[in-house]
């Protein structure tokens, strides 16, 4: 990684994380009961670069995927996902149809290339250190290539309570 885009992905991180602290203090700012010290929470740099991801089962042959929670709180849930070919040496390229995303998803590609297609047939392509925001009821393609890893910021009750409409594409 060279310097101008290890400065970006350092600036990137950094405002998402100046984004989490400011919501969560004013999710705790609204708790008049509570009386603890509220101070910002370090997101783990390790798994953000892929280390102690979990395996997670997903319907694709040709990819493994892993998954970690780095925080969840009463509004916001913030992970890292992680899609890798299963045999060296090929790109083992993913495409799934997505209906209806059930919720607004925020994504910082971390490393390698996804490109997303609306139901108009508009692909974007979405490198590292880009930025992007899944909309709630999304329908379209979701391609993943190489190494395709993501930090991802989603609203905790939506995690919790919607159920995604996912598909892999031969």
């Amino acid at each position: 990684m060279n310097f101008k885009s290890q400065f970006t992905y350092t600036r990137l991180v950094a405002i998402v994380f100046s984004i989490l602290t400011l919501i969560s203090y004013n999710a705790f700012a609204d708790e008049k009961s509570s009386t603890a010290v509220k101070s910002p929470l370090r997101l783990n740099a390790d798994m953000i670069s892929g280390i102690g991801l979990e395996a997670v089962p997903w319907d694709d042959k040709s990819r493994l995927s892993k998954w970690s929670h780095l925080f969840t709180g009463k509004e916001l849930s913030v992970s890292v996902f992680e899609s890798t070919p299963k045999e060296l040496g090929t790109t083992g390229h993913s495409k799934n149809r997505v209906r209806n995303y059930p919720y607004d998803q925020f994504v910082l590609v971390l490393s390698g290339k996804s490109v997303l297609t609306d139901e108009a047939g508009i692909a974007q392509t979405f490198n590292a250190g880009d930025l992007f925001v899944v909309p709630r009821g999304f329908s379209g393609t979701w391609e993943e290539f190489g190494v395709y890893r993501e930090l991802i910021v989603i609203q905790e009750e939506a995690v919790r309570t919607r159920k995604l409409d996912i598909e892999k594409v031969e």
